[in-house]
């Protein structure tokens, strides 16, 4: 007899309450065979065929019950579970009605076997909540393992940029000691104080001196020597000026290099007006001018000095932070140097810029990227009224100038020089792809920042950029929508990737209404390749977007490329619905190897148990560094679609000599393996120097010898027919030359 269940109490006590029901539902209770019927309209009925008791009837044992004060004809059914839950209804009477003391004796069996289910609901909690308690601590572990590990390489960060610091700090003392070295002596201290007079506000310039020199066309131009004319504050005329500056220079270059840092450094921009005379005395008096006023300056003193100099006039652009950048009224001077050839000088950009504070101060910033600039790129930002003067084999129009690619004075000093695109809009009427190259100094670092025109709202994860070669800049960039205008904001930071980053180069795109959408490129992996990438010349051979589909499969293979001297490994780590990323997966569940000898070639495996969303990570370590810290950066978004999966639950274990040897894994790269199978087995040993002479499975001792493919392309292929007997541990064993013993490479398990 089954239990009662909360069910049939239910049932039974709406039944006995409901009077009404039940003299219309249960009319006699008939004894047939030793078996009770119950009769509904005009048939009788087996009990299965009763339709409000059939879920009483058609499992429990059938007893009769006489309500007080009613006909003995009409009953209702009761089960004997319900009898035993309530004794009041019993009828001593009735055939077969059990008797108080066995109801009793069910009764507290009935309550016996409840107490124990409820033990064992308490146990299961218990159980639960340990269960639950093990994982928090385990995540706990887990994130403070985590913790450690970030200050540990925040404490190797600090202790390298102490370190740079430190260098650095030795730079600049030598570069103190050698313009000490280079400043001339005087035979007594008064003559000095008459010609030099250094002064606290002057020193500020001395620096940013410091920072922004650099030798002009003329090698033989000299830091100390700039530094020094520039804190030449005392003298009796213009021309007394002049034959100091030039005392010790040697060339017309070095001589007009004297004139511009002394001007950028000691003349003051006229942001209020005060100052509008342009004569060179007037301005040598008040120390201030404006855009007409430098050069009129700087060209008097090349006329003192013998050297050919014009001023010439016409628009700049591209320049909002400095002086005069508006798009016409702009001044800067012409000169001959000793060869005959013409250089360009502007005194004005050079002498420094207009902070970004209310006041809109100037600041003096000597700038001497301004003092012989490159004339090819001197004429992205300065169009002279003649076109002569832009120095070019084939000057350009003033339409042309308008339409070329806006690029700043940060972006000129970092040398960005365009490539594929050199106009400042780019229109695109197929797709939403762009992918535009610049050349730049490999010491300047640059990132991209994307953003609608008409709200310049910033979009994310649409960027990226890719440097082939140390000098060759690539920006790719996914516009989301067709039909609308997108400005592009190269920007660009000298010295480590952290930090404020200039405006460099600014692009406009604009993506044709009826252009194609690509729905698979909807981001990048990594919005710019780091330091640490870029000195494992990690490149995309494979998986160029960020967002990856699996649809049958829960294996994805990777490739990417490097210069031969590093290594990558990858993580798996569920996403939540909300977003949310979870703790990472076992290790064995990703699996990397080479794929060529020079090691330039590597490929990444990732196994989903489920699926879902994952999140892939990227890691790489170059061999020259020590240690087992690997650098990041790079991450997928890896959605696995609900489709049968391989029988795969993980990657075969490699040993350490499997990497040291270089060896690749042909087939098979499941694991585990199945009993009363035959596999198989491929593996390549790739090693430069070392090659395999013999290659064997070894199981419980009896050795299983792979024989040698001939006629494989790089390193030595080996293969073996492995039959699975035994539900034991697979190691595989590789001897190679110049080594007598056997080094195991992999295993797997069996099941």
């Amino acid at each position: 007899m089954s239990t009662l269940t909360q069910t049939d109490l239910n049932i039974l006590t709406i039944l006995t309450n409901l009077q009404s029901q039940l003299k219309e539902q249960f009319i006699p209770i008939k004894r047939v065979r030793g078996h009770f019927k119950l009769q509904t309209g005009k048939e009788w009925h087996e009990e299965q065929n009763v339709t409000l008791t059939q879920y009483l009837t058609s499992r429990q044992e059938i007893y009769a019950f006489q309500r007080a004060g009613q006909a003995g004809e009409h009953c209702m059914a009761l089960t004997e579970p319900f009898l035993v839950a309530h004794p009041e209804y019993i009828v001593k009477d009735i055939d077969g009605m059990p008797s108080e003391t066995d109801l009793k004796v069910k009764r507290e069996a009935l309550e016996r076997q409840n107490a124990q289910k409820e033990k064992e609901a308490k146990e299961r909690l218990a159980q639960r909540k340990r269960i639950e308690q093990h994982e928090r601590e385990e995540a706990k572990r887990r994130e403070e393992q985590m913790r450690r590990d970030r200050e540990a390489h925040e404490r190797d960060e600090k202790q390298r940029l102490l370190k740079l610091s430190i260098q650095e700090q030795q730079k600049i003392e030598e570069q103190k000691k050698q313009i000490e070295k280079s400043k001339p002596q005087w035979k007594d201290s008064e003559e000095r104080r008459e010609l030099v007079q250094e002064d606290a506000p002057k020193k500020k310039h001395v620096d940013a001196l410091v920072k922004h020199v650099s030798p002009a066309n003329d090698s033989s131009t000299k830091t100390g020597t700039s530094i020094a004319t520039a804190n030449i504050t005392s003298f009796d005329s213009i021309e007394d000026l002049v034959q100091k500056l030039t005392s010790k220079t040697t060339s017309k270059a070095e001589s007009a290099r004297a004139f511009f840092v002394w001007v950028t450094s000691n003349i003051t921009y006229d942001m209020k007006g005060e100052f509008r005379a342009t004569s060179p005395v007037d301005i040598l008096k008040n120390r201030a001018t404006h855009s007409t006023g430098y050069c009129a300056l700087f060209q008097r003193m090349c006329d003192i000095a013998g050297i050919s100099c014009v001023t010439l006039y016409g628009f700049v652009r591209g320049t909002a932070q400095y002086l005069d950048a508006s798009t016409l009224g702009h001044s800067w001077n012409a000169v001959r140097i000793d060869d005959d050839s013409w250089q360009l000088v502007d005194c004005v950009f050079g002498a420094g810029y207009v902070s970004n504070t209310s006041n809109g101060e100037f600041v003096h910033d000597t700038n001497e990227y301004f003092f012989f600039p490159d004339p090819k790129q001197f004429i992205y930002s300065h169009l002279p009224q003649k076109d002569k003067w832009q120095l070019l084999e084939k000057p350009i129009t003033k339409d042309e100038f308008d339409a070329n690619v806006l690029i700043t004075v940060p972006g000129f000093e970092a040398h960005f020089t365009p490539v594929s695109h050199t106009k400042r809009d780019i229109p695109l009427s197929n797709d939403n792809l762009c992918q535009i190259d610049f050349r730049a100094r490999k010491d300047v670092h640059f990132l991209i920042k994307l953003q609608y025109e008409d709200t310049e709202e910033k979009i994310e994860h649409r960027t990226m950029l890719l440097r082939p070669t140390p000098e060759l800049v690539q920006a790719h960039l996914i516009l989301p929508q067709s039909g609308k205008r997108y400005l592009v904001k190269i920007m660009c930071r000298e010295g480590s990737m952290d930090g404020t980053y200039l405006l460099a180069a600014k692009y406009v795109v604009d993506v044709a209404m009826n252009a194609s959408i690509s729905l698979e490129a909807s981001g990048f992996p990594t919005e710019v390749l780091r330091e640490h990438h870029t000195k494992c010349g990690v490149e995309f051979d494979s998986h160029k977007y960020r967002r990856i589909g699996l649809e049958g499969s829960n294996i994805l293979r990777m490739r990417f490329k490097t210069n031969g001297e590093a290594s990558l490994f990858a993580t798996v780590a569920p996403v939540d619905n909300d977003g949310t990323l979870g703790p990472k997966l076992a290790q064995n569940l990703t699996f990397s190897q080479f794929e060529d000898v020079q090691k330039k070639l590597i490929q990444v495996n990732a196994l989903f148990p489920h699926a879902g969303e994952y999140e892939v990570g990227i890691f790489c370590k170059h061999d020259s560094e020590k240690g087992n810290q690997y650098h990041g950066g790079i991450t997928y978004r890896v959605v696995v679609d609900e489709a049968p999966f391989a029988e795969v639950t993980s990657f075969p274990t490699p040993l350490i000599s499997f990497v040291d040897l270089n060896c690749f894994v042909e087939q098979p790269l499941e694991n585990p393996l199945h009993l009363n199978k035959t596999y198989t087995v491929r593996i390549r040993v790739q090693h430069a120097d070392q090659e395999a002479e013999k290659m064997a499975f070894v199981v419980n001792g009896l050795w299983n010898n792979f024989e040698k493919v001939e006629g494989t392309n790089a390193g030595s292929t080996w293969q073996c027919e492995l039959e699975l007997k035994d539900k034991v541990e697979h190691k595989c064993y590789v001897k190679v030359s110049n080594d007598a013993n056997f080094k195991c490479i992999l295993k797997w398990n069996v099941v």
